[in-house]
């Protein structure tokens, strides 16, 4: 594509429209003039969770709850069923969170047999 988008600036230099060019190179005009957006695509992730009571808690209060949460004794918990947990504690979160907060702070068990997550300090 860069070889042709080559082609169509050098009919550009000699004077040729744009629009007699990009045929001759056999190049769509939207292709052309696109432009790729900068940064990740999609929504930018949540930094707050409410609780049933309308307060709001922040991230690292979740993450904190949940890593007290893991420490109790013969608990053994995946996303799906810490998601379980918060909601009965009063929250409301979604499992895709509940995943993404706990795989980004490295509490998800590892995938061979298991023991727990080591809790990180922090």
């Amino acid at each position: 594509m860069e070889q042709r988008r080559e082609v169509v600036n050098r009919y550009l230099q000699q004077g040729l429209r744009t629009a007699a060019a990009l045929p001759l190179a056999e190049i769509p005009r939207s292709t052309y003039y696109y432009k790729p957006k900068q940064g990740k695509a999609g929504r930018k992730p949540s930094t707050h969770t409410s609780t049933q009571s309308g307060e709001l808690m922040s991230n690292g209060q979740v993450v904190e709850l949940i890593r007290s949460i893991c420490l109790e004794p013969f608990l053994n918990y995946g996303a799906d069923m810490m998601c379980l947990e918060l909601k009965n504690r009063g929250l409301l979160i979604n499992k895709k969170k509940v995943y993404r907060l706990m795989k980004e702070h490295r509490l998800l068990y590892p995938k061979g047999p298991g023991t727990k997550p080591k809790a990180e300090s922090g």
